[in-house]
């Protein structure tokens, strides 16, 4: 009898993800419509077997951009805005996520044994015709359909590729990116035109006062973008900019934080800002930090009072919660203040876990003078 083998991986991931809610203190929200997991419980500081992010590190590339299954998280994370030949515009997403089952692989060895899942998210905002297209993949790690190369060339998940071109310098690869589904599907290539950006203190991100509640993270803050995207049949040449996040850790939220407003926004005289806030169960901020990017990839470090973010209106969505969708942030060390809105109102991804993630645009004044941009929100905590 001749055996499916990307139905038994399927099978599989299946029971490993029912394992989660019996070994990971995952509990279900109880909620119809929910997924039944919240990113406070998966991002939680349940660590215990894990590796954690508790001192400084030499990054090295391209070995990096791979996988460390050491931590209980970590994800490669693009973002962008893009025009079509005609000038329509849109954002997208695709996030390829890599999450631990336990501390330690089975000793068993086989093929079919494994104590990672890989999985991916995928959507499209067209922001003419306001419109969101989303999707989701999981898959138990299982070559060659869910896994990263250990020499940081490639990441795939169900088909979703992230390839690093490192031929030439590690620290600026080519990044080529794709994925499909029945509605739309993109193949673009990316090129950093600046250095990896390392936030925090030298790519060790705190996420709380608490050790070990941080994450490496480092980013490529301006990708320019190439490629092709088809949504319902049509296709577009498009063009752009693009943002990746790498991040991993092992418990990056304390106990009594629910969620985060991430933004990353890219101005157009070529800085860029990186700034996320942390909320507790009340919704106030208990811990925000942030990275401002010169034009010539220099950093400053952003605490959380150089900044002042207030949010000025709200979304509602079908299950009657609300998201934040506009927002004022000032940062009066480099006399910058922002006004912040999103492209389109409903930009919510109905996934695993619930979350919104979308494309903004941006005008302001900078140093006396009128400046815009583009960038991209994610909500996290808000059901």
């Amino acid at each position: 009898m001749k055996i499916n083998l990307r139905i038994l991986s399927v099978v599989l991931t299946a029971f490993i993800i029912a394992g989660i809610y019996l070994f990971n203190d995952i509990s279900p929200v109880e909620k119809e419509g929910d997924s039944g997991f919240s990113v406070g419980s998966l991002m939680s500081d349940n660590s215990a077997g894990y590796k954690e992010a508790s001192e400084q590190i030499k990054f090295v590339f391209p070995k990096d951009h791979a996988a460390h299954p050491e931590f209980k998280t970590e994800w490669w994370y693009f973002t962008g805005n893009i025009i079509n030949e005609k000038g329509e515009n849109f954002g997208y997403q695709l996030t390829i996520f890599r999450n631990a089952t336990s501390p330690v692989k089975p000793e068993i060895s086989s093929n079919f044994l494994t104590n990672q899942i890989y999985s991916g998210h995928f959507a499209i905002s067209d922001i003419k015709q306001e419109k969101f297209y989303h999707s989701e993949i999981i898959e138990r790690e299982f070559y060659p359909f869910a896994y990263s190369d250990t020499a940081g060339f490639l990441v795939t998940a169900g088909g979703w590729k992230i390839e690093f071109n490192s031929d030439t310098n590690g620290e600026l690869p080519e990044i080529l990116i794709s994925a499909s589904d029945s509605i739309k599907s993109i193949n673009f290539t990316l090129v950093p035109d600046k250095k990896p950006v390392f936030h925090g203190d030298n790519g060790l991100s705190p996420k709380s006062y608490k050790p070990g509640n941080a994450s490496y993270y480092y980013s490529f803050t301006r990708l320019k973008t190439l490629g092709t995207m088809t949504i319902n049949g049509d296709t577009h040449q498009i063009s752009g900019n693009s943002w990746m996040d790498r991040e991993w850790s092992s418990g990056a939220l304390d106990k009594d934080q629910k969620g985060w407003d991430w933004f990353s926004i890219q101005l157009v005289d070529s800085t860029e800002i990186m700034f996320f806030r942390l909320r507790d169960f009340s919704g106030n901020t208990n811990f925000a930090k942030g990275t401002f990017i010169f034009k010539d990839g220099a950093t400053r470090l952003l605490k959380n009072e150089d900044v002042t973010l207030h949010a000025t209106s709200n979304w509602k969505n079908s299950d009657g919660i609300f998201y934040p969708s506009s927002w004022t942030l000032r940062v009066p060390s480099i006399d910058l203040e922002l006004n912040i809105n999103t492209s389109i109102p409903n930009q919510e991804l109905k996934t695993f876990v619930n979350y919104y993630e979308g494309a903004i645009i941006i005008t302001g004044i900078k140093s006396g003078v009128s400046i815009s941009g583009k960038g991209y929100v994610e909500l996290t905590g808000y059901d």
